[in-house]
């Protein structure tokens, strides 16, 4: 009985050697497949390839934009996102305007923790709210093409239908890359925006909103604000877009 007892507990013994050093392994492969691919900005849910292809396109040309400027008295940053595209083998960075507190030489383009230079201020319009600024490649992000990746005048009507799906990536509150999905749910007077139910804070401003197809149609606005018996309440699930339609991007072809 005794030689039984030794046994059994010589082969439980083993058995939690075994498990322990088998745990062990797979920790340390989890650890490696969190720094190698979880991470990696094209990890992206199992979904119709089409809306792979739109989450795709929409977190691997994310950028975040960081402009210095004053406020009052006071010297600041401000920060903001914004969508990385190509134009005649030039890099240029779509954003809001108003997320740009100093000019081009006040501004730094981020991704993964590594800052490139603004080149050139191409445009900025601060009534449609948008700004075009050209910078070096960027290594860690993929550009999407601006005549490929955004929707033909004939199409752009279906672009843009009642609550058709759509996703865009930002770095609300100074996070991120975060990638946000949402549906259309209305337009503004004469079209000037859009509206779609989804989420925003500070910082989402600029961020490029891409349709299930993986076109860029507009870009973050703001979020809403409402009135009510106390207030302004802020509306955090109704983003407002500025639709492609109203960008002007002559100033690239000259």
């Amino acid at each position: 009985m005794e030689s039984f007892l030794k046994k059994l507990c010589s082969f439980v013994f083993a058995i939690s050697f075994t498990v322990s050093v088998g745990y062990l392994a797979h920790q340390s492969a989890l650890k490696n497949i969190e720094n190698k691919k979880i991470l990696q900005q094209t990890n992206v849910s199992v979904l119709k390839v089409s809306h792979q292809k739109a989450i795709t396109r929409s977190s691997t040309s994310a950028v975040q934009v960081l402009s210095m400027g004053m406020f009052g008295e006071e010297r600041a940053i401000s920060a903001s996102s914004g969508t990385y595209f190509s134009y005649d083998g030039r890099g240029f960075i779509l954003t809001a305007a108003h997320g740009l507190a100093g000019g081009c030489e006040n501004t730094k383009i981020v991704a993964d923790q590594v800052a490139y230079e603004c080149i050139e201020m191409v445009t900025i319009d601060p009534n449609i709210d948008y700004a075009i600024l050209r910078v070096h490649p960027i290594l860690e992000r993929l550009p999407i093409d601006i005549i490929k990746n955004t929707p033909r005048s004939s199409k752009l009507h279906r672009s843009m239908t009642l609550l058709s799906e759509v996703y865009y990536t930002g770095h609300p509150q100074m996070l991120g890359p975060l990638t946000f999905d949402g549906r259309i749910v209305g337009y503004g007077p004469d079209n000037d925006y859009l509206y779609i139910h989804s989420y925003a804070w500070s910082g989402s401003s600029g961020a490029g909103v891409f349709n299930a197809k993986g076109n860029l149609i507009g870009h973050i606005l703001a979020i809403s604000v409402a009135h009510s018996e106390h207030g302004y309440d802020v509306m955090e699930d109704l983003v407002i877009v500025v639709p492609i339609n109203k960008i002007d991007f002559s100033a690239l072809f000259e």
